[in-house]
């Protein structure tokens, strides 16, 4: 009984996720209500209320879900420990790389749930990177020797690049492979100078 009652939840939250995103893609926030939520969701609005305290909160579990996504897709593989070893810089820009085509792919969506400024964007890509960033760094002190607490440099490294791939989402006629080709020489650089290695 409640396995049944959790899919219903989990219906209900992606139902009322999915018509907010489309909703928000033809109008600002500031104009949607719960109402319009509801409507779009085919949901009433005391299940909304079951679920989200008001419109903020499911916003904020709009850009949670989409970063989760985002995640997901680019966790690396299980070959992981051999393509770190081989060339840890190739296996940086691989995975960068591939969390860019993903925001890239999903920028409309991104971008219509920016609310106020940029923070939401920058969390989506800060909170799908950190996690894998300090798992590589964890590994690659195994094979070099940091000046640096791992948590330290995960930070330094995922707040950078969050910055950069939000300017990236944000500019136009931006280029997956200039892209791609700054951070094959930021990674290189860092790899191979004393600013974090000893």
């Amino acid at each position: 009984m409640d396995k049944k009652e959790d899919v219903r939840i989990t219906r209900s939250k992606r139902d009322l996720r999915n018509a907010f995103i489309e909703l928000i893609k033809s109008r600002p926030f500031e104009k949607i209500a719960v109402t319009d939520i509801c409507k779009a969701a085919m949901i009433n609005k005391m299940t909304f209320y079951k679920h989200y305290q008001d419109k903020y909160a499911l916003l904020d579990d709009c850009i949670k879900a989409i970063a989760e996504n985002i995640y997901f897709a680019c966790v690396p593989d299980a070959d992981i420990d051999r393509r770190l070893n081989e060339n840890p810089v190739d296996f940086f820009v691989d995975l960068l790389s591939t969390v860019m085509t993903e925001c890239h792919s999903k920028k409309e969506i991104m971008l219509s749930l920016v609310y106020g400024n940029n923070t939401s964007l920058r969390f989506v890509v800060e909170n799908c990177c950190k996690k894998i960033i300090e798992q590589l760094m964890i590994r690659l002190a195994q094979t070099y020797k940091f000046k640096y607490p791992i948590s330290i440099i995960t930070s330094f490294v995922t707040g950078g690049f969050a910055n950069v791939v939000t300017e990236c989402l944000i500019i136009p006629n931006f280029s997956i492979e200039n892209f791609n080709a700054y951070s094959r020489k930021f990674f290189n650089d860092i790899l191979s100078c004393k600013l974090i290695i000893e």
